[in-house]
């Protein structure tokens, strides 16, 4: 199975810093601000891409976010399952903790995980927070994961539509994220098997990207030959990017 992910992440023209983490196999990128995308390609057995979202508003969103890449990045090559992504996850959560038990002035730091690992010709997603996956099916963007969030519950009582989820005004209150706060109640984390079909192409991004441009915009940019990454960017910076912007392009492929 060959897989060519691109991939960016920018602190977009608002915040300070950069709180989001990208994972692409063995390579986390965290603590940057990136102007360009990159690519990699592999055709590893076992392969692992993901988004981390740090909590804003919480004490060092970076180290969170980073942290619990780091452990999925050291742990990946040993899922054969749902169960072991679960418990990575659960680790993750227990990391962030110990990190707290060591500074309590850390205590809340968090972070959003999304993301996808491929192995054996298995595909399995993994989630927590309101970061996103996305595949595209027919040049129409179809969302695979459903955020943790407020927002969320909301669209499913049919109080507001998916378009007003990226503006309404309580878009960032979490029910389910990664959290250093010394509980040891495990977050509500979605792991589940993604069926492959010969060729694949997947979205994963943070809310910076998502909340920045409309899914219709957003599918524009998969009707290119290539440079869907950049498009994306591109589309986010031109909108304002009031947060951090983050995304990776997987595209899967047989030999």
């Amino acid at each position: 199975m060959r897989v060519e992910a691109c991939y960016i992440t920018n602190v977009g023209k608002i915040r300070k810093n950069n709180e989001d983490s990208l994972l692409l196999n063995n390579l986390v990128v965290s603590e940057t601000n990136l102007e360009r995308v990159g690519c990699v390609i592999s055709s590893e057995e076992k392969q692992i891409y993901a988004v981390a979202d740090g909590m804003g508003g919480h004490q060092r969103g970076e180290v969170a976010s980073k942290t619990v890449l780091e452990m999925l990045k050291d742990k990946y090559v040993a899922v054969e399952g749902t169960e072991d992504l679960i418990d990575i996850m659960k680790s993750a959560k227990s990391a962030l903790n110990w990190l707290v038990e060591k500074d309590r002035d850390s205590y809340g730091l968090g972070t959003t995980a999304t993301g996808l690992f491929v192995g054996a010709g298995r595909c399995f997603l993994f989630h927590c927070g309101d970061s996103r996956l996305y595949r595209l099916n027919d040049d129409v963007l179809e969302r695979l994961t459903e955020d943790h969030s407020l927002v969320q519950r909301l669209l499913e009582e049919g109080v507001i539509t998916e378009e007003e989820m990226r503006t309404h005004p309580q878009k960032n209150i979490l029910t389910s994220a990664l959290i250093g706060d010394l509980q040891s109640a495990s977050p509500t984390v979605e792991v589940r098997e993604v069926s492959l079909s010969g060729r694949e192409t997947f979205l994963l991004c943070s809310d910076g990207l998502w909340e920045s441009v409309a899914r219709p915009d957003m599918e524009k940019c998969f009707m290119l030959l290539h440079g869907e990454a950049e498009c994306l960017f591109d589309k986010a910076m031109a909108s304002g990017a009031r947060d951090n912007i983050s995304l990776i392009v997987v595209k899967i492929s047989e030999k």
